[in-house]
C-alpha cells in the first residue's frame, strides 16, 4: 500500500517535473526566437544607415520598412526611414512616420526634431513652432532646436527675435556650419532692403559659415546675392562681377542648385543678358517648377524684352501658385495692357 501511495507520488511528481522542463524549454526557445528577431533587427538597421550614409535613401528606406515589418513599433526604424524621406523631399511621409513614432515615445527628441523639421519645410510655421517649443521644454540647450526656432522666426518676419535666437543656437553650437549661414540669412531680410550695410554683415556670416565649410553652397550663393544687392544699390559693376565667381563657386559643387541657377539668372538680367538670364531662370523651374520668384523674374525679364504674350502667361503660372502674389498681380495687369489684341 505505501509502495502504490509512493508509486503514485511518483508519477505526479514527474508528471510536475515533465511539464515543468516543457514551459522551461518552450520559454527558452521563445527567447531565443526573441533575441533572433531583435538581432536581425538591429542588423537591418545597421544596414539601412549605412545606405543612407550612401545618400541611396530609397534602398535605405526598404531596409526600415522590412524592419517593421519584423517590429511595427519600433521607434528607430520609423525615425531613420522619416530622415529618409526628408532627404527626398517627401515631407508629408516623412511627417507621417515622425508622428507614428510619436504616438510610441510622445518625448522622443529625435522624433520631435524630425517632426518641427517637416513642418518647417512644408511651410507650416505656426506647428512648427509649437513642436520646437514641447522640446525646449524637455531640454532648453536643445541646439538644433534653437537653431530651427531662428529659422520659424525669420519666415515669419519677426528678424529681430531670430537674430536672437540664432545667437543662441551659436553658443550652443559654435561649429555647425548651418548657424552662421542662418545669421546671414536673417540680415538679409532685417531692415530698410536699401541698406547697404545689412548686405554687408550678412556677408561677414557668409564668410563665417565658409571658413567652417569652405564647399558649403548655400553660403557661397547667398554671399553672391549679397554682393548683386550691394552692387545694384551702389552702382557699384564690379561687385555685380564678384557676385557671378561666388554664384558659379555654389553651381561647381551642386549645378542643380534651384537659388543658385535662379540668382545667377538675375546678376545676368543686371547685365542686360536677357536672353541667357531666361536660359537660368528655366533651369531652375525645371528643378523647381513652382519656384515663384524664378517665375516672377523670368516675366519681368519677357516684358522687358517686349515679350508680353509669354509674360503675361508665366504671371499666370504664379497665380495659380501664388493668387495673392502682388508682384504678379502688378506685372500681370501690365502685360494685359500691352499685348496686342
Amino acid at each position: 500500500m505505501n509502495f502504490l501511495k509512493n508509486n503514485k507520488v511518483l508519477t505526479i511528481l514527474f508528471s510536475i517535473v515533465t511539464l515543468t522542463s516543457l514551459f522551461l524549454l518552450s520559454s527558452v526557445g521563445s527567447s531565443l526566437s526573441l533575441n533572433e528577431e531583435n538581432g536581425n533587427i538591429s542588423q537591418i538597421l545597421n544596414s539601412g544607415e549605412k545606405l543612407a550614409n550612401e545618400s541611396r535613401y530609397e534602398e535605405a528606406i526598404k531596409s526600415y520598412d522590412k524592419a517593421l515589418n519584423l517590429d511595427p513599433k519600433n521607434v528607430d526604424a520609423l525615425i531613420d526611414k522619416g530622415n529618409a524621406l526628408t532627404w527626398l523631399d517627401k515631407f508629408q511621409d516623412a511627417l507621417t512616420s515622425y508622428e507614428k513614432a510619436l504616438a510610441l515615445e510622445p518625448n522622443n527628441i529625435d522624433a520631435l526634431l524630425g517632426k518641427g523639421k517637416s513642418l518647417i519645410w512644408l511651410k507650416n510655421y505656426q506647428n512648427a513652432s509649437i513642436v520646437l517649443e514641447n522640446i525646449l521644454a524637455i531640454n532648453a540647450s536643445q541646439s538644433s532646436a534653437t537653431y530651427d526656432k531662428s529659422v520659424v522666426l525669420n519666415e515669419l518676419g519677426k528678424y529681430e527675435e531670430a537674430l536672437v535666437w540664432v545667437d543662441k543656437a551659436l553658443k550652443l553650437d559654435p561649429t555647425n556650419v548651418d548657424i552662421p549661414n542662418q545669421k546671414g540669412r536673417i540680415y538679409m531680410f532685417v531692415g530698410n532692403n536699401k541698406d547697404a550695410q545689412k548686405y554687408e554683415q550678412a556677408i561677414i556670416w557668409f564668410d563665417r559659415a565658409l571658413t567652417l565649410d569652405p564647399n558649403h553652397k548655400e553660403s557661397l550663393a547667398m554671399k553672391g546675392s549679397s554682393l548683386h544687392i550691394i552692387g545694384l544699390l551702389k552702382h557699384d559693376f564690379p561687385k555685380i562681377q564678384e557676385a557671378l565667381v561666388w554664384l558659379n563657386k555654389s553651381l561647381d559643387i551642386n549645378p542643380n542648385y534651384a537659388y543658385a541657377l535662379y540668382e545667377k539668372g538675375g546678376v545676368l538680367h543686371s547685365f542686360g543678358n536677357f536672353e541667357e538670364a531666361i536660359t537660368y531662370f528655366d533651369k531652375a523651374l525645371s528643378i523647381a517648377p513652382n519656384y515663384v520668384d524664378a517665375l516672377n523674374f523670368k516675366g519681368i525679364t519677357l516684358l522687358e524684352m517686349r515679350k508680353f504674350d509669354e509674360a503675361f502667361s508665366v504671371f499666370n503660372e504664379v497665380l495659380k501658385i501664388d493668387p495673392d502674389n502682388s508682384q504678379a498681380q502688378k506685372y500681370w495687369r501690365f502685360a494685359v495692357a500691352r499685348q496686342v489684341p
